[in-house]
């Protein structure tokens, strides 16, 4: 009826805790590249975040002009970036 032996099933669970390991342990070192405190840090929140700024990024190209879109005015040019101006507030 038992599908595995106890050896099999510690090899088993020994693997499954390495593997866990490996994810606390990368979970760490991407806190500490994020400049996030290790303690508190939290995966669900970083994917959270990540999926936002994706989301956001795709919009902001949705609706940002072309660059045949960006045309002078007073000419038929097309804008380059030293064209555009800053506004310093």
């Amino acid at each position: 009826m038992y599908l595995c032996t106890l050896q099999e099933s510690e090899a088993i669970l020994s693997e499954l805790c390495d593997s866990l390991d490996g994810v606390s342990r990368r979970m760490k070192e991407t806190a500490t590249y994020f400049c996030q405190d290790v303690s508190k840090f939290k995966l669900d929140e970083l994917f959270k975040e990540l999926l936002n700024f994706i989301k956001e990024l795709e919009n902001a190209i949705k609706v940002s002009p072309t660059p045949s879109q960006l045309t002078h005015p007073h000419t038929s040019h097309t804008l380059t970036p030293s064209h555009r101006r800053t506004i310093n507030v």
